[in-house]
């Protein structure tokens, strides 16, 4: 993805811009056991993005997600929120420097 930086809102270096991308993204939930779930973005940003998910993740836990088209990318958890009523969780995600390049 090919976004460009902005002096974004709430301290952001990024612009986040609203995105729906099916991801499989893999790893360890917040109770240890392994994972491999199709998700899709909320939104995305040259360094990181939303994704809705069915599970809870610890904060600062790395994750692997896999896009369409083949490519890997390593992230951390920035952050995870449940929603009830939706019944959905929206977990902010940062990439690891190394995956910018080819995110």
């Amino acid at each position: 993805m090919n976004l460009s930086k902005s002096n974004g809102a709430r301290n952001r270096s990024a612009k986040r811009i609203p995105l729906q991308v099916p991801l499989i993204v893999t790893g360890r939930d917040e109770h240890g056991t392994a994972f491999a779930d199709q998700v899709r973005t909320e939104n995305v940003s040259i360094d990181g993005g939303c994704l809705l998910f069915n599970r809870d993740l610890r904060r600062n836990q790395s994750f692997k997600i896999e896009g369409q088209n083949g490519g890997r990318f390593v992230a951390r958890v920035r952050w995870c929120m449940y929603y009830f009523r939706q019944d959905i969780r929206r977990v902010g995600f940062q990439l690891d420097p190394d995956s910018k390049e080819s995110w």
